[in-house]
């Protein structure tokens, strides 16, 4: 068991249905029918994530590799108009936002609230 699932005060086979009663008539997991189009656009929407976290590390990498290169790379960012960080940084939180909203409409995200059963830290 997990520390977060400690925590939460979840035990480690009940994820799908942790909250009984949250969400009514969304307790049971639905299944869908799924072909090879919806296989792929499953596929497709598991990629950002990971994707960004390799583009990270690849960056550290790059950074120690090759120096000059890549603060040839950063400068020609740093030129980048501020409107346009502005709309790269809403794209990705709608893109999140979005995901957060669609898991916790699902009941599938944790509750922001203290568990039951968990000591006040402050006294």
């Amino acid at each position: 068991m997990g520390m977060m699932q400690r925590m939460l005060g979840m035990s480690p086979g009940r994820f799908p249905g942790r909250f009984p009663g949250m969400f009514p008539g969304r307790d049971a997991p639905q299944r869908l029918a799924s072909n090879r189009f919806d296989q792929l656009v499953n596929a497709i929407n598991r990629l950002p994530r990971p994707l960004m976290a390799l583009g990270t590390l690849l960056l550290f990498a790059d950074a120690m590799l090759d120096p000059a290169g890549f603060a040839d790379r950063m400068a020609a960012l740093q030129s980048m108009p501020e409107p346009l960080w502005w709309l790269v940084g809403g794209v990705i939180t709608f893109y999140f936002g979005a995901r957060e909203t669609h898991y916790l409409r699902q009941g599938t995200a944790a509750p922001t609230g203290a568990p039951t059963g968990a000591s006040d830290p402050c006294g």
